[in-house]
């Protein structure tokens, strides 16, 4: 009986030792496992430095194209005051010819009716000249 039970003793340690090299086996696997995961890690860790770069890169370039929008409307501001005076003088401007054009205009009657007289007084004397002769 005794030997039973050492042979039994004998199996359940060969069973145990088969149970600890899977447990083993599986450790090593996981271990590996975690390396990959290790390794996706700094990968990740190194995307993601990458992205930063790249973002503070985009970053900085939104920071000059706003300073240069911002110096495009100063100048559009400036153009704008520019152009505003400018169509102001000019307005005033326009409004000094249209009045000389008016003058123009009454001083051409003037002399339309000067012409007028000047034709009936032509009339006149042509009419006496044609009675003498």
């Amino acid at each position: 009986m005794v030997v039973c039970h050492l042979g039994l003793v004998l199996d359940v340690a060969k069973v145990v030792l088969d149970v600890a090299k899977v447990v083993l086996d599986v450790g090593k696997v996981v271990l590996n496992v975690a390396k990959v995961v290790l390794d996706v890690g700094k990968v990740v860790l190194d995307v993601a430095k990458v992205v930063l770069d790249v973002a503070k890169v985009v970053l900085d370039v939104a920071k000059v194209v706003l300073y240069v929008a911002k110096v495009v409307l100063d100048v559009a501001k400036v153009v704008l005051d520019v152009v505003l005076d400018v169509g102001k003088v000019v307005l005033d401007v326009a409004k000094v010819v249209l009045d000389m054009a008016k003058v123009v205009l009454d001083v051409a009657k003037v002399v339309l009716d000067v012409a007028k007289v000047v034709l009936d007084v032509a009339k006149v004397v042509q009419s006496v000249l044609m009675i003498r002769i």
